[in-house]
Formats: structure tokens, C-alpha cells, sequence
């Protein structure tokens, strides 16, 4: 598989090219935040994988061979939201330890909400031309109101305040 990976690297690479330069500058003002002087490559890995895992330490992710254009174009997208976004919520919240970034934490969850609002959001979905969702199972459920959590979310980070404000509001309405 190996040449079948090299063709794909290759292929992916040339899909993103397009929209790498305008992508990072325009999910680093929606966030309102610079990328870090230490990042100078966010790399993808290719491979022979049914998941993509990302790795924030390193400012790296992983996709499988055989991802459509559409897809490759929303996952770099997906995948380096979080490498910014979570620059943001250490800047915010600096005392969050690093281990509640991943899996199973709130703050991990959150992250992967935010990833509808911010990426479906007209100055970064101009920039894709994709559309993006949460984990499916985020849509079903409901806060003690019964509300559904995605769509507070969702009203939260359309609403016409600082990014600051909505990361705060929806970190204290999911994350408290």
C-alpha cells in the first residue's frame, strides 16, 4: 500500500493547497488569535486507518486513503480548528489541565461541538464551501430545560459578541 498512501499524500496535498493560506487567516481572526511562533507545519498523516485521530501536542492528525475531495477539504479544516481552538481555551482558561483536551473531559466535548457553529459560520464556510457537523449523537441531546445543547450552542456563537464571550458562554452552559 505503500505507493497507494505516497499517490494519496500527493492528491490530498494538492486539494488543500487551494485553500490553505485563506483558511488560516480566516479561522485565526474568527477566533481572534495568532497561530503559535513554535508551528511552523500542521502535518496529516495518510494511512490505512478507520479513524482520525488528532494529536494537539505535535499540531498533527491523521485520514485514511480513499477520502473524497469534499471530505479531505472538511476534516484539514475540522482537525486544525482544534489545534487554534484549543491555543484559545489556554488562553482563556489557563489553569484547564491538558489531559481534559482529550477524551472523555468537557472540555475534549466541547471542542468537538464548537466544530459545527465555528466551521458553518459564513466567514469560514466561505472560505471551504463545506459543511460541517458534530458527533451525531451531540444533536440528541437536551439540557435540563429540554433544550437541544447543539442548538443553545449553535445561538450562542451566532450571536453578535466578542468570540471571547462565546467561547466563555458556551464553556460555562456545557462545560458547568
Amino acid at each position: 500500500y505503500q505507493d497507494r498512501i505516497k499517490s494519496e499524500v500527493e492528491r490530498y496535498n494538492k486539494i488543500w493547497e487551494s485553500y490553505n493560506d485563506n483558511y488560516f487567516t480566516s479561522i485565526s481572526n474568527y477566533l481572534n488569535i495568532e497561530w503559535p511562533k513554535s508551528v511552523k507545519v500542521i502535518s496529516g498523516f495518510v494511512g490505512l486507518i478507520p479513524v482520525f485521530p488528532r494529536y494537539l501536542d505535535t499540531f498533527d492528525f491523521s485520514v485514511s486513503t480513499n477520502v473524497n475531495e469534499y471530505d479531505i477539504i472538511r476534516t484539514c479544516a475540522h482537525e486544525c480548528c482544534h489545534f487554534l481552538w484549543f491555543e484559545k481555551i489556554k488562553e482563556l482558561y489557563p489553569n484547564i489541565p491538558r489531559r481534559k483536551y482529550d477524551p472523555p473531559y468537557n472540555a475534549w466535548q466541547y471542542s468537538e461541538m464548537v466544530v459545527d457553529p465555528i466551521l458553518n459560520s459564513n466567514e469560514i464556510k466561505s472560505v471551504t464551501g463545506v459543511s460541517e457537523k458534530a458527533y451525531d449523537s451531540f444533536y440528541s441531546i437536551k439540557d435540563n430545560d429540554g433544550n437541544y445543547l447543539m442548538d443553545v450552542l449553535k445561538d450562542i456563537y451566532n450571536s453578535d459578541i466578542s468570540i471571547e464571550d462565546k467561547i466563555r458562554k458556551g464553556y460555562d452552559y456545557i462545560c458547568s
